[in-house]
């Protein structure tokens, strides 16, 4: 009924607007704005609002429309209206209507008042334990402050309401006879019908009409019927509107206290939410704590005090250790707050303790905006760790310390989603990979890439599919890998899963490396990848053995860019594999170099080192030949560097060639048994500088052929020189001959 009273209009008891027009509807309606307007509809502030709303404070309100500006909530619940105030009020603030309780969040608790008629200041207030709590529990009706389980007729016409718990509101006694059970209401909301349900990868099950008791004792959740809508934390309804059964509150926080070893926390996924909780975003974390021992929390320290943390997680678990490892806490209470985010980082101090577990990376949303990648580093002086590393998408493992870090457990995988494992750092240490890498679930592929100039060993053999690519740094097998079967570079098969050396992006410097153990053989199909523009970067190939032999089998190794190849001073690595170019269809067209500073072993070579174009370059160590003219004859071939000494070995074996270069002091060919080292046209010899060079094979000559030896350097040739053709000496340095010369030797005076 409409009430005009000195330009005041009441409907129903609620207050519409004050008029500063008066006009008469002599037809019948209602006069707003000095209109007379018909049918249904409010006058609100001289306004005709024909929508579905409310008039609050003389402004109009469309139902589901953002009600306050920024820095207000809105305060009301039809019919009764309590206006927007501003944020940071207190309850004593908030006005009240009689029997509707006002429900604020404050001091980041949720806290619920109910109102006084005849006082609104004043009221209970009730804390979280009692705000929406366990699911139904504490929900509070609309028609009075205490907790109250409702039932309307069929016609819903009739509201019949009991104060009791949650737990009792299932119960036959009292029903609906529309839906055959009670309706908890709180704050004016129908929140949820007694459903159990429970989660089972990534599902909601109905599992039948039970007592909120008996729903969690059975690992379920007591939650809305044909709805996902319920209460948020401030006790109303929205898009992130949530219930979630024990141990977590309303707000998705759980608290512990703890005198033990160690604490996980795993985020509530059991919550029934709008949007749905999404298992493939981040999640957030907030972390209240009183301890009165020193602690790691996601691997960051925090003494004994009192303090807040605010962080991300890529996946939904954290560890709480205590420090030093192996303590227990002492008097530890600790609170957690999950939230769904949507970050694509999440830092990581590699834990120090041991037994542990730790959740790396998460990549299972459709969307790939919310992959989230782990990055965990270790800088200490030295740990062999048993934690279990568990990849749910991309993660970085960093060494960084004074000491190598020693993974010893496999490194696993869940999730189906295809991911990357970058193993980072500067650490020349020897971190190690122990337990081998598993493949992803399903039939996505893992991808292993090692970046940073640091050095990682793979000392197990792994299952993954994907590709390995070594960027930067070095990479050291410490178990044999072949084409097929696990292997330590994984099982990756195809010419775009082959292991790859190098970095083709543009400007790549500083070296990249593939190293061999003792007696560590490959057999695999591997690229080396082509230089990008600007590129400097080194590609190595060898062997980390200090004795003994380490062996590349007979496959192809594809190069796309020079190569060096280097074994570890007292040890010899061989290759025995097939060179070609990056399409497998003849020889590359690059250069090889023997050796590296601080590598002085011995690099042999049970094929032949074809290049269509390239140079040999024994820099360092020994080149030892094991058949016949391993190098083309065409190829030009140097020995030693100005700071450095090195030797050709034929190893008994013989060389056809034609133009060979003496750098530095003291480089050496060598040769014992059989073998020859046979000058072919145009033959020369070069000593670009330095003393005590020497040739000890027996040499043919098959041409003509100058020795040129420059002022202040000096070449001996000990072996017996034979052939039809002549020996010229040129320039002003020493040659001295020593062996049987059967050929004519010519002196050309400087």
């Amino acid at each position: 009924m409409l009430i005009i009273n000195g330009g005041i209009a009441m409907l129903n008891g609620l207050l519409l607007a004050s008029y500063s027009v008066f006009c008469s509807c002599i037809m019948g309606g209602t006069c707003c704005g000095g209109v007379c307007r018909c049918g249904e509809g409010v006058c609100c502030n001289d306004v005709w609002q024909t929508g579905s709303g409310s008039c609050c404070d003389n402004v109009w309100h469309t139902t589901g429309a953002n009600l306050c500006g920024a820095g207000k909530h809105l305060v009301w619940s039809s019919p009764y209206c309590c206006g927007c105030l501003d944020d940071g009020k207190v309850l004593a603030d908030l006005c009240c209507v009689p029997g509707i309780p006002i429900h604020e969040k404050q001091d980041g608790e949720c806290k619920r008042r109910c109102c006084d008629p005849t006082d609104p200041s004043t009221g209970t207030d009730e804390y979280p334990a009692d705000c929406v709590h366990n699911s139904i529990e504490g929900a509070v009706s609309i028609y009075g402050c205490p907790r109250a389980c409702c039932s309307e007729n069929e016609a819903g016409t009739v509201m019949t309401c009991v104060d009791i718990d949650g737990a009792d509101c299932v119960s036959p006694a009292i029903v609906s006879p529309a839906s055959g059970q009670g309706v908890i209401y709180a704050c004016g909301v129908n929140a949820c019908l007694g459903q159990c349900c429970t989660y089972v990868n990534n599902v909601y099950t109905a599992t039948g009409v039970v007592s909120l008791a008996d729903c969690i004792a059975a690992g379920g959740e007591f939650q809305g019927v044909g709805t996902t809508v319920c209460l948020n934390c401030n006790g109303e309804t929205g898009p992130q509107s949530y219930r979630s059964r024990p141990p977590f509150t309303d707000c998705g926080c759980e608290e512990k206290t703890s005198t033990g070893a160690g604490l996980v926390f795993t985020a509530p996924r059991n919550k029934q939410r709008y949007p749905a909780l999404d298992v493939g975003k981040s999640k957030q974390f907030t972390i209240e704590l009183r301890t009165e021992s020193d602690i790691r929390i996601h691997g960051e320290l925090f003494s004994a005090y009192s303090k807040c943390l605010t962080t991300v997680v890529c996946h939904d678990k954290i560890n709480v250790e205590p420090v030093p490892c192996g303590t227990n806490f002492k008097n530890l209470w600790i609170k957690v707050c999950w939230s769904d985010q949507g970050h694509n980082r999440e830092d990581l101090l590699f834990p120090e303790c041991q037994g542990m577990t730790i959740w790396l990376g998460n990549c299972e949303h459709a969307t790939e905006l919310y992959h989230c990648t782990t990055y965990t580093t270790y800088s200490g002086n030295g740990l062999t760790s048993d934690v279990d590393i568990v990849l749910y998408g991309d993660a970085h493992i960093t060494a960084d310390g004074t000491g190598p870090l020693v993974i010893s457990e496999p490194i696993t995988n869940q999730g189906t989603c295809a991911r990357t494992l970058t193993i980072d750092g500067i650490s020349p240490q020897l971190n190690s990979i122990n337990g081998g890498i598993t493949d992803v679930p399903g039939g996505e592929k893992l991808t292993l890439v090692k970046e940073g100039v640091g050095t990682w060993r793979l000392g197990a053999s792994s299952s993954f599919q994907g590709q390995m690519q070594i960027k930067q740094g070095t990479i050291i097998a410490g178990v044999e890998g072949t084409i097929s079967g696990s292997g330590v570079f994984g099982q990756g098969s195809g010419s775009t899963l082959w292991p790859v050396l190098g970095d083709n992006a543009a400007g790549a410097s500083g070296f990249a490396a593939m190293l061999l153990e003792l007696n560590v053989s490959i057999l695999r199909t591997f690229a080396v990848a082509a230089l990008g523009n600007g590129g400097t970067q080194v590609a190595i190939l060898g062997g980390a053995n200090t004795s003994g032999t380490s062996t590349f089998f007979p496959a192809s190794i594809r190069i796309d860019r020079d190569v060096t190849l280097q074994a570890a001073t007292g040890g010899t690595v061989d290759f025995a594999n097939l060179w070609q170019n990056s399409t497998g269809t003849g020889s590359p067209a690059y250069s090889y170099t023997i050796g590296s500073v601080g590598n002085l072993g011995t690099v042999s070579l049970s094929n032949s080192l074809a290049t269509s174009g390239g140079t040999v370059s024994i820099n360092y160590g020994t080149l030892l030949f094991n058949a016949d003219d391993f190098i083309a004859s065409t190829t030009p071939v140097s020995i030693g560097t100005e700071a450095s000494t090195a030797t050709l070995d034929l190893g008994g074996n013989s060389l056809s060639h034609t133009a060979l270069t003496f750098i530095g002091t003291g480089s050496f060919i060598t040769n014992t048994g059989a073998g020859v080292l046979t000058m072919t046209s145009p033959a020369t010899i070069t000593v670009q500088s330095g003393t005590a060079h020497q040739i000890s094979s027996n040499m043919v000559l098959a041409s003509n052929t100058t020795v040129h030896v420059p002022l202040g350097a000096t070449l001996l040739i000990s072996g017996n020189i034979s052939g039809a053709f002549t020996l010229t000496r040129t320039g002003c340095g020493t040659l001295t001959l020593t062996g049987t010369n059967a050929s004519t030797i010519v002196n050309i005076p400087c």
